[in-house]
């Protein structure tokens, strides 16, 4: 991930949520931003936008949902795991293109790909 980029984890009310603040300096694809935080994408962490000291942060709902990079260490993925994780991946940048959304926009790091447990739901971290 960008190093500009400062991530953080908060909690409001019972829902977690990444926060990437980006600095005033950044350049930010403005619609892109827009698609994210006006729709639903299937496959894409929830993401609303804020604006804190004259810096865009964006808020990604990761509730209920468990970073890939801590499943990895509890045990191996199996067969129709991986096959799944590798297909909500796929589907995740699939969606994204009927919203305008760059595939380099992804964050494909296991820290932030994000997996609902027994639905298989794979959810991507879009910047």
């Amino acid at each position: 991930m960008n190093e500009k980029l400062r991530i953080s984890y908060e909690n409001i009310g019972s829902s977690g949520y990444i926060a990437v603040t980006f600095p005033k300096d950044e350049e930010i694809i403005g619609y892109q931003l827009e698609m994210i935080s006006a729709n639903e994408i299937k496959h894409t962490l929830p993401a609303s936008k804020r604006m804190v000291n004259g810096e865009t942060v964006v808020y990604y709902n990761i509730s209920s949902k468990t970073p890939l990079s801590m499943l990895l260490t509890r045990n191996k993925l199996k067969r129709g795991e991986l096959i799944a994780l590798i297909k909500g991946i796929a589907e995740a940048v699939q969606d994204g293109r009927e919203y305008q959304l760059s595939e380099s926009g992804y964050v494909m790091e296991p820290d932030y790909i994000y997996v609902v447990i027994h639905t298989a739901l794979i959810s991507c971290t879009f910047r």
